[in-house]
């Protein structure tokens, strides 16, 4: 994910609209640098709550609604990987209610200067960063921005938990649980054919010399059977034609 633009307004300490564009910075390599509690870990929350709604697990939205504000609105404009020549947009709101917040959320494309909508409402922009970005809130706050004080928190993860975030990040998926599972079927399919050649090789009967001389001798006798109808039948035929010939004299002595 390469981040364009992002804004945002009444989140944490900031209450007027801030707006950040990461195209200035053509290095592609940055800083944030700032006093304690000048808002350096707000930019990452912005990230964080426009992309998947939280900014940890913990955290409600009346935690980040500025106290003097009645909503925070966040907006990120950015690319992926796979789709460097069309760019993103997704947008959340969050107003506070007599009981609770209420949610808002969009999700799109931008082609020139007009933004299309593609999904809306919580789920199905949800739905759309997850296929989009290919990393779960999980994943995203354990290896590509780090809560503040978490830092341990990938290096702690457990091995399988680890194995699965790299593979997310690098797409690593069609050699890891895709590969194991083409390799589980040629198994089975072997599996298959090995047991049906192992039921045809038991209703072969063994076979031994003895029965080998049996079968010779059995053919050998068929055989000399063969012979003597043969010669039969050219005995008969040779008759036939003997008593076709008498029976055309006769006829012509009539």
């Amino acid at each position: 994910m390469k981040p364009i633009k992002l804004k945002f307004y009444g989140l944490n300490s900031f209450i007027k609209s801030q707006e950040i564009d990461f195209t200035e910075l053509s290095s592609g390599v940055f800083g944030i640098f700032g006093k304690t509690g000048s808002g350096k870990t707000t930019i990452l929350d912005a990230i964080m709550l426009s992309l998947y709604g939280q900014i940890s697990k913990n955290t409600k939205a009346v935690d980040f609604i500025n106290s003097k504000c009645d909503e925070t609105g966040v907006e990120l404009i950015f690319k992926t990987g796979d789709s460097e020549d069309k760019t993103f947009f997704v947008e959340r709101k969050y107003k506070k209610r007599r009981e609770g917040t209420a949610s808002f959320a969009w999700f799109g494309e931008i082609v020139g200067e007009d933004k299309h909508t593609l999904a809306e409402g919580i789920r199905d922009v949800d739905a759309m960063i997850k296929s989009k970005i290919g990393l779960s809130f999980n994943e995203f706050s354990k290896c590509i921005a780090l809560p503040q004080g978490e830092f341990a928190g990938f290096l702690n993860a457990t091995a399988s938990e680890r194995t699965e975030i790299i593979s997310n990040i690098f797409s690593l998926q069609e050699y890891g649980d895709v590969l194991v599972e083409k390799i589980k079927a040629k198994q089975n399919q072997a599996d298959t054919k090995r047991q049906v050649l192992e039921a045809q090789k038991a209703m072969l009967k063994p076979v031994n010399k003895e029965d080998i001389q049996t079968s010779e001798i059995q053919l050998e006798n068929k055989q000399k059977e063969v012979d003597a109808l043969q010669k039969s039948f050219v005995k008969l035929n040779q008759k036939s034609q003997e008593q076709k010939r008498v029976l055309n004299l006769c006829k012509r002595k009539a």
